[in-house]
């Protein structure tokens, strides 16, 4: 069976958009750092997952209310997921633009970290008190020789500009 959870960017909107100091939910309530989500100062991430990129994407640039998007924690086999961060508050730099990177690894069953690469995650000007979903994600396919179990992806989100780092880790079962 096929487990899919639906994020309501509501739970993790910023409550006033004056006052950028972290997550917090619908009811302006300050939520706690988790491993998936993080903020220090004015900047915060998070981590999600996702098994259709493409439909993930088109519902984000079309929503002008918080949308409902499609998320998951488990896969099958032969399946795919991405992992992509949503992300606020990243400093401008002298040139007016963000510089944004994300660093990925997994975190195999058995216990082996492999290194997936970095990419930019955001090199545009930012975008005063509004979520922004990264440029950039983790995208894996599941095979038949993939061992199954609990993968975790790891992502350090770097802001290039402010110097400040968001380790961000979440866990997924392959069926």
């Amino acid at each position: 069976m096929r487990h899919i959870a639906t994020v309501s960017l509501l739970a993790c909107l910023l409550g006033s958009p004056t006052l950028l100091a972290g997550w917090t939910d619908d009811k302006g309530q300050a939520l706690p750092d988790t491993p998936h989500m993080r903020s220090a100062g004015d900047f915060g991430a998070q981590l999600v997952f996702t098994e259709d990129l493409e439909q993930f994407r088109e519902i984000w640039n079309v929503s002008v209310t918080p949308p409902r998007l499609p998320t998951v924690q488990r896969v099958k086999r032969g399946g795919t997921i991405s992992g992509m961060v949503i992300f606020y508050g990243c400093k401008a730099g002298g040139d007016r633009q963000c510089n944004l990177f994300a660093e990925f690894s997994v975190q195999l069953p058995d216990g082996k970290r492999v290194s997936a690469g970095g990419a930019s995650l955001w090199t545009i000007a930012p975008v005063a008190d509004q979520l922004m979903l990264g440029d950039t994600s983790l995208d894996m396919r599941l095979g038949a020789n993939d061992i199954p179990g609990v993968y975790r992806i790891e992502v350090t989100v770097i802001d290039r500009v402010s110097g400040l780092r968001l380790p961000l880790s979440r866990s997924f079962t392959l069926d």
